[in-house]
């Protein structure tokens, strides 16, 4: 039906007849019961509430040459109570990151505490000083002997100890 009423319930139903329906979202499964079930496509124009708040989607996007594996966002995005973000992503506050950090490509940090920095002159893994990268550290540095700890400068490359 186009239009289907439950009056003792005060249910309608769009395109359907069914005024509940199951959320397999949830472990495990739950029967939800609604006011309004809509079958199909549904535009609003306007805006949108939920608990008298306004009711924000996702504006993320699917990106298109990865079968949609990741996603992206043609905007600024703040995080961190950043209302009105200055760049493509503004964060107010602490982070943790793990991995290498980069700028314009190049990396900026070698090792996993960040930099070969004076609150770390231990350097116990493998670090690798891209080709034609600069790298500074304070020292004194001490290359832990054993476990495969290599430092390789690559080509073109300097690394200056202070």
């Amino acid at each position: 039906p186009a239009l289907a009423i439950q009056g003792e319930n005060n249910r309608v139903g769009i395109n359907t007849n069914l005024f509940s329906g199951t959320d397999t979202s949830s472990t495990p499964n739950v029967a939800r019961d609604y006011i309004l079930n809509v079958q199909g496509d549904m535009n609003l124009n306007g805006q949108f509430f939920q608990n008298n708040e306004e009711f924000v989607t996702s504006r993320w996007t699917e990106s298109a040459n990865d079968s949609g594996a990741n996603i992206y966002r043609p905007s600024k995005v703040g995080i961190g109570n950043v209302p009105n973000p200055a760049y493509p992503l503004d964060l107010l506050g602490d982070f943790n990151m793990t991995g290498v950090m980069r700028i314009n490509g190049a990396a900026q940090w070698f090792d996993t505490y960040g930099v070969i920095k004076s609150t770390n002159t231990v350097i116990d893994e493998t670090v690798t000083i891209d080709n034609g990268a600069l790298a500074t550290s304070n020292g004194p540095i001490t290359i832990v002997e054993g476990n495969s700890n290599v430092v390789t400068i690559g080509t073109g490359a300097v690394w200056t100890v202070r």
